[in-house]
């Protein structure tokens, strides 16, 4: 038994070589016996060599480093290993790094990464109406085409839109939007070789809101933070009170599908766009009366008592919609007259949103 009856001592057995085991015997044993043995280099291509991520075009040569493990122990440039020779390391393709073993190590190994297209830069988005918009970017000849993809939260998901296969069209038109609504876009190049596509990054996210009709408004009903980003975990750009009026610009989701409203503020002389959470605030329209004389009566029925008139082309806010037990449509309404503000209802066919 190893430490009774003997012991060991070891020499030379790190590096490659000859090493030797000296055996003494304890206790009942006595005297000594060496034997040699050899350490053999380990083969280079049985270590764990770390992927190289993806490199983007420069037009230069491309020549990233190496991790290579044993372990935990981490190979040497120049001492355990050394790089032969890169292959294709210039253009958009796949790259080649060939390494060869050093000293305890030994054989020859291939490194692979790829080399895509850069980023997509110069987004522009313009000719905006209600209902479509035209994207366009700067172009890239080295590339076969690009992807465009769109969501409806700013870190939702993404779907891909459209694939443009000619590198020389550079805009899209998108339609079929949503009035009033924020959209999220980013593109991202391909390149086509020898069957296999080679992506580039996406670009930066462009986001670009549909336009409304009529003018309307956010008031909240609680307190409220007017944040960076559709989400309660981005940062809050502005804590407002109750009762506080903004102007309403579109409405978004987050990536759990709650709907925000994307708001302009102005708060001692500083204008802050940002976010504000649906249950925290209400949507306000402006309207305006178009018969001489209008009743406002104080529950959506033609029979409902009778709270006060308004005469043609007075404005109103516009508070929300209902319908009658007829099924007509009536606005929930509020306005001042003669310096008192009052509530109530109107038939919508009397008031014209603007």
């Amino acid at each position: 038994i190893n430490n009774k009856d003997y012991v060991l001592k070891y020499s030379n057995n790190k590096n490659v070589g000859k090493a030797k085991v000296t055996i003494t015997g304890i206790g009942n044993y006595s005297g000594t016996v060496i034997r040699n043995f050899e350490i053999q280099s380990r083969e280079i291509g049985s270590c764990n060599i770390t992927t190289i991520s993806d490199r983007a075009y420069t037009g230069k040569v491309i020549k990233p480093n190496i991790t290579i493990k044993y372990g935990s122990y981490k190979l040497v440039l120049n001492k355990d290993y050394s790089i032969v020779k890169y292959y294709s390391n210039k253009d958009i393709g796949t790259a080649k790094i060939a390494i060869k073993g050093l000293g305890n190590y030994s054989g020859d190994a291939t490194v692979t990464f790829s080399i895509v297209p850069k980023k997509i830069a110069g987004i522009k988005i313009s000719d905006i109406t209600s209902s479509q918009l035209q994207i366009k970017w700067q172009g890239d000849s080295l590339v076969t085409g690009y992807e465009i993809f769109r969501s409806t939260a700013y870190d939702g998901v993404y779907k891909k839109i459209r694939t443009i296969s000619n590198n020389k069209n550079l805009s899209y038109t998108n339609k079929g939007l949503i009035e009033g609504r924020e959209y999220y876009y980013k593109i991202r190049s391909y390149k086509m070789i020898n069957g296999k596509i080679y992506y580039g990054k996406f670009s930066v996210v462009r986001s670009v809101s549909t336009l409304r009709k009529g003018t309307k408004y956010v008031k909240t009903n609680d307190t409220a933070y007017i944040r960076q980003h559709a989400g309660k975990n981005y940062k809050s750009l502005l804590k407002v009170k109750k009762g506080s009026e903004m102007t309403y610009v579109s409405v978004t989701y987050d990536k759990d599908n709650v709907k925000w409203y994307k708001v302009k503020y102005k708060y001692k002389n500083k204008t802050y766009t940002g976010y504000v959470r649906n249950d925290k605030a209400t949507i306000e329209s402006v309207g305006k009366v178009k018969a001489d004389i209008l009743n406002v009566r104080k529950s959506a029925s033609i029979s409902s008592k009778k709270i006060t008139t308004i005469a043609e082309n007075k404005k109103v806010r516009i508070m929300a919609t209902v319908k009658d037990n007829a099924g007509s449509k009536w606005y929930k309404i509020t306005f001042t007259k003669n310096n008192k503000t009052y509530t109530g209802y109107v038939n919508s066919k009397y008031i014209k949103v603007i």
